[in-house]
Order: structure tokens, then C-alpha cells, then sequence
């Protein structure tokens, strides 16, 4: 059994995938409590300042989920492409049930410089693939279901595997420990590590990491694809769908727009925060494909005028606005205001929410043309 595997998500980490598959790529990729990391905000390496209270380890899964969810592409949607609840996805061809395609994740693979197979639990080899990835110190990410407490749903909740004897699997769940129902847990009520009896039944989808290799894809490979995400045809979806709950709010349905409205942020706030600390690090494993240090200052420049400067229309402070306009997910916590059904059907919110969520969609057009000068 393999120990000393990282607890996720860390910071403001809210996809399971990329959360649990960080966790596991850490000791894959030799990440441990001595490996340097670049801290943005002071301009350096980290010298242990204690400042935000985290280990060097802690900081680098971040950083680490960062570059991975913005190579993916994931980072520039309005959605996440395994959620069903959204008719019209953000991620090009991702329809309804999509489910980490191999396509998606032989990206992140080649962005790492690592080697996979995927197995079911009624794949014969299933047992003996898991062992053999175990053995050379690699964890394996595995789809188990979840307990009715998932975000996006059972399906869509993943967790490390660290031993496997037999019937028994071993691993580290999330945090928010997914596999309640079913799992045994460590006594502690802050451990996430389970066991798990009868674990073929419920083995949905495993990512079994075989070797290290080279990283295989370029820098501007991973920009082409990020263009493409900007790019989607059901970003107009979108758009139409924003603005047609803004403009038809009133009566019976006000309460339930102003909920939508400000849910429907919730994903671009944090998922272009991520991408922007991804461009603007100047040491992890998506900036590293690079040598044109001309080509990421001017990415980093864009991503972080667009999508995190303070007090710039940038798009973390306008969705807070957003937010804050009707009263949910800020002083108040994940509740929209007592009267934001009252609020959204005033010509004047109407009219500052069309404006807040045009500047939105503005910035992500803005990164679309400036990827496209710098790539071209």
C-alpha cells in the first residue's frame, strides 16, 4: 500500500476529476515536500515564509491542478463537460454523458509525460494492472460512485487508489468522502482513506498509470485547443440563455432566474482563475512546454488582465458582482437575498446584469482574439 498520499481537493480545487487525478500524478511525477515551488504573488520560489499557511506540497498540487485544467481546456467553459444538468455544453463535443473521453485525457497524459490504460472492474486484468501500477509506486484513479454527495453527480466522483489485496480496495476519497455509503473510513473524522470490500462491482472507469514518458504535445498545440473551447458554438446557447433569464424575470419566475443567474458564475469565477494562475506561473508543467519566454509574458499578461486583475472589469471580480448583486454566495453564504426575486425584476439590475455578464463574455472573446494573434 502506498502512504503519504496528499488529501484533495486543496484550495479552490471544485472538479473531482482534476482534483483526485492531481493527487495522484504527484508521486508520479516526483512531487514531494522538497520540490521547489514558483509563488506568483511574491515573484519567487518559495522560501517557507508561512504566509499562506501551506506546504510547499500543498501549494504545488494546486499548481499542478491549475496547469492541468487549463491544458484540458475545461478551464475556458461555462460548464463542466461531465455535467448532464447543462443542455447546451461549453466543450465541443460533449454531449449529454460524456465521461473523460480518451481523447481528453490522453491530452493531459502527453501534457505530464506519462503512460495509461483504462479497465473496467469486469476486465479480467483489472486486479493485475492495479497491482503492477502499485507496485512501481503509482497510484491509480478510479470512478467507485459516490454517496448521493457529489457535485455534478455519483457518476462523477473519483478517488486515488493506494492498495488493492484481493476483494479489498484501498485508497484516499476526497473530503468530502464520496464513498460514505459504502467504504469504511480511518477513525479519524478528518481522514479520507477507506476501504472498500466488492470493489469490482462498483469500479465504473479506472486510469491505470503504466510508465513515464516525454511530454508529447506542444505549447501551442494545447493553444490551438483552447481556442477551439472559445470558439464552441454552444457558447451562443449560452449567451441566448443568459439573457433570455435576465429579460423574461418576473413574477411566479423571478426567484428561480435570480437563482440560475447567479449558479450559472459559479463555474467561470473559479475556472478562469485557474487558468489565469496557470499562464501567469512562470514554473509548472504547461508553461515548461515552452522556451518563448516573449510568447507566455504576453499570455500572462492577457490571462491575467482579462481574468484576475483587480479592479479591471476582469471576469473574478465581475462574476462577484454578479453575485453580490442579488445577494448570494458572498456576506450571506450560498443563499441568494430574501428579496432577489424583487431585486431581478427592476429595469435598472436587469440592466447592470446585462451589462456585468456582456463584460463575461467580452473577456473570453478578448483572450479568443489575443490567443489567436500570438498563434497564428
Amino acid at each position: 500500500m502506498l502512504d503519504n498520499i496528499l488529501t484533495y481537493p486543496q484550495g479552490a480545487e471544485s472538479d473531482p476529476f482534476f482534483a483526485a487525478l492531481t493527487t495522484a500524478l504527484l508521486p508520479i511525477l516526483g512531487y514531494d515536500e522538497d520540490t521547489e515551488y514558483y509563488c506568483s504573488p511574491r515573484g519567487r520560489y518559495c522560501t517557507l515564509c508561512g504566509e499562506c499557511g501551506r506546504s510547499r506540497l500543498m501549494s504545488n498540487h494546486e499548481m499542478l491542478y491549475h496547469a492541468l485544467f487549463a491544458a484540458s481546456g475545461a478551464a475556458f467553459c461555462f460548464d463542466a463537460p461531465e455535467d448532464d444538468d447543462c443542455e447546451s455544453k461549453t466543450y465541443p463535443g460533449a454531449l449529454s454523458g460524456w465521461r473523460w473521453d480518451d481523447e481528453f485525457v490522453d491530452r493531459l497524459t502527453r501534457v505530464c509525460g506519462v503512460s495509461y490504460c483504462r479497465r473496467r472492474g469486469d476486465d479480467v486484468d483489472v486486479s493485475e494492472q492495479i497491482a503492477r501500477s502499485l507496485s512501481r509506486g503509482y497510484p491509480v484513479l478510479a470512478r467507485l460512485g459516490a454517496s448521493g454527495n457529489c457535485v455534478f453527480g455519483d457518476y462523477a466522483a473519483w478517488c486515488v487508489v493506494t492498495g488493492c489485496d484481493g476483494d479489498a480496495l484501498r485508497g484516499r476519497d476526497s473530503c468530502f468522502r464520496y464513498l460514505s455509503a459504502f467504504a469504511e473510513y480511518a477513525d479519524s473524522n478528518a481522514d479520507s482513506e477507506f476501504i472498500l470490500h466488492g470493489w469490482r462491482e462498483r469500479l465504473n472507469d479506472a486510469m491505470i498509470f503504466t510508465g513515464r514518458t516525454e511530454p508529447s504535445v506542444s505549447f501551442r498545440e494545447i493553444l490551438r485547443h483552447i481556442i477551439d473551447v472559445l470558439r464552441c458554438g454552444a457558447r451562443e446557447d449560452y449567451r441566448r440563455e443568459v439573457f433570455g433569464l435576465i429579460d423574461g424575470a418576473s413574477g411566479e419566475n423571478a426567484q428561480m432566474a435570480a437563482f440560475i443567474l447567479t449558479s450559472m458564475v459559479g463555474y467561470p469565477i473559479e475556472a478562469r482563475w485557474h487558468a489565469a494562475e496557470a499562464f501567469c506561473s512562470k514554473d509548472n508543467i504547461l508553461v515548461n512546454l515552452s522556451n518563448d519566454e516573449q510568447l507566455k509574458a504576453k499570455l500572462a499578461d492577457l490571462m491575467f488582465s482579462r481574468y484576475i486583475q483587480n479592479d479591471n472589469d476582469e471576469t473574478h471580480g465581475v462574476c462577484w458582482k454578479i453575485w453580490n448583486l442579488l445577494g448570494g454566495w458572498g456576506e450571506r453564504g450560498y443563499e441568494l437575498a430574501p428579496d432577489a426575486a424583487e431585486r431581478i425584476c427592476q429595469s435598472e439590475v436587469k440592466a447592470v446584469l446585462r451589462r456585468l455578464y456582456t463584460r463575461v463574455f467580452d473577456n473570453d472573446e478578448a483572450v479568443l482574439r489575443g490567443l489567436c494573434e500570438l498563434v497564428d
